[in-house]
C-alpha cells in the first residue's frame, strides 16, 4: 500500500475551520490521506464546531487545539491556509500549498442563531473544498500512476491517447456530431 498524502490544515487559532477540514478529510478519505491542523496562535477547540459536524455525522470528539510549532520539523505533501491573510502563513520547504479564502465563524458575533449560521457557512466551504481536493488530487495520483510510455503511446492516426480523452470530435467530424441539417440545395438558374 503506498504511503498516505499528508495534509495540514492552518488557520489562525485552530479552534474551528481546520479543526473541522481535519475530521472532514479523515472522515472523508482515511485510506488515502492522513489529516492534521494547527494554528498560529491556538485557542481551545469552539463546541459549535463539533455540534456543526454532527449534523453530517462526524465526531469530533477529542480534538485539541495544536500550535504550528508542533510541526516543525514533519514532513507534509500539502498545507493548506484557511482563512483571509494569505500572506501572513508560515511555509514549510518542499510542501506544496494552497489557500482556501473561508471566513472564519469565530469572527461572528451576535445571536446564537447567527453563529450557528456562520459555523455551518464554513463547514459546508469546507466540506466543498474537500471534495474537490480529493478528487483534484485522485486524478494527479492517477496520471502518475501510468507508465509514460503509456502516456505518449500514438494511435494508428498519429495522435496520442491525450486525444481519447477530449470529449470533442476530431475537426472533420464535427457536422456529423452536431447533428447538422445537409446543406440546402442550390437551384441553378436556367441560361
Amino acid at each position: 500500500m503506498p504511503d498516505k498524502i499528508r495534509v495540514l490544515f492552518v488557520c489562525t487559532t485552530n479552534a474551528a475551520a481546520s479543526q473541522m477540514a481535519e475530521v472532514i478529510l479523515t472522515s472523508l478519505a482515511s485510506d488515502r490521506f492522513e489529516a492534521f491542523s494547527a494554528g498560529l496562535t491556538p485557542v481551545p477547540v469552539h463546541p459549535m464546531a463539533a455540534e456543526v459536524l454532527r449534523h453530517l455525522s462526524v465526531d469530533m470528539s477529542g480534538m485539541q487545539s495544536k500550535p504550528f510549532s508542533a510541526f516543525e520539523g514533519e514532513a507534509f505533501d500539502w498545507i493548506i491556509t484557511i482563512g483571509n491573510a494569505a500572506a501572513d502563513w508560515p511555509s514549510i520547504d518542499g510542501t506544496l500549498r494552497l489557500h482556501w479564502d473561508i471566513a472564519d465563524p469565530l469572527l461572528v458575533g451576535g445571536h446564537v442563531e447567527d453563529i450557528i449560521e456562520a459555523f455551518m457557512v464554513a463547514r459546508n466551504d469546507l466540506y466543498r473544498h474537500i471534495r474537490s481536493f480529493i478528487t483534484a488530487v485522485g486524478r494527479q495520483e492517477k496520471a502518475r500512476a501510468v507508465p509514460v510510455h503509456r502516456q505518449f503511446m500514438p494511435l494508428a492516426d498519429g495522435r496520442g491517447l491525450a486525444a481519447l480523452s477530449r470529449r470533442r470530435p476530431l475537426r472533420g467530424d464535427i457536422r456529423r456530431h452536431r447533428g447538422a441539417r445537409p446543406e440546402p440545395a442550390r437551384h441553378r438558374r436556367d441560361a
